[in-house]
């Protein structure tokens, strides 16, 4: 990804406020369905609650059940207010996003000038890392990692010549660790 960022740095910048956005669409319809759903929730329990009046009036419902249910409608929407507010006060921070590309950015260009790899570097720009099961056997052994960075997740670069090299490493006597790059599937 260093390697890429050097030569690319534009293309790089271009990729990840695309994955930003598409991460950001997907999350915006998300929370826009749920606060249709919670606001109709919201009206249903308002108009439940008329009708459980209505019915007390008018004498189908004793004194006991309306208190039990109008509690009962009370906490939802009290519950249901709150889970607005917060969907709502999500939506109005939506511009975090921008600011976590820069984040980004910003931790890939240190880990890019430095000497040694840290693990406070690597803390800063890496959220975690999936690693699956070993596939294969003898020389045709291969292990999927999947790293997801910090601010914007996994990233998938293109293909480039720059990133097409995959990276050899003698890790001891009689052992080559062979990092194919871009194979993630």
């Amino acid at each position: 990804m260093v390697s890429y960022l050097q030569k690319n740095e534009e293309e790089f910048a271009e990729l990840l406020a695309q994955k930003t956005l598409r991460d950001y669409e997907r999350e915006k319809r998300f929370r826009q369905q749920k606060l249709v759903e919670l606001n109709a929730r919201y009206g249903e329990v308002d108009m439940l609650f008329e009708r459980t009046y209505e019915d007390n009036v008018n004498g189908k419902l004793s004194d006991e059940r309306f208190m039990k249910l109008s509690k009962k409608y009370d906490d939802e929407q009290h519950s249901l207010k709150k889970e607005i507010e917060e969907l709502e006060s999500l939506c109005d921070k939506e511009d975090s996003r921008v600011y976590s590309k820069n984040q980004f950015l910003k931790a890939v260009r240190k880990f890019m000038q430095m000497k040694t790899l840290t693990p406070t570097m690597l803390h800063e720009l890496v959220e975690r890392i999936d690693v699956y099961h070993i596939q294969g056997a003898g020389k045709n052994r291969t292990q999927r990692l999947v790293i997801h960075y910090k601010f914007v997740g996994v990233l998938d670069l293109p293909q480039s010549p720059v990133l097409s090299e995959n990276v050899i490493l003698n890790s001891r006597q009689g052992v080559e660790i062979k990092y194919l790059v871009g194979e993630a599937g």
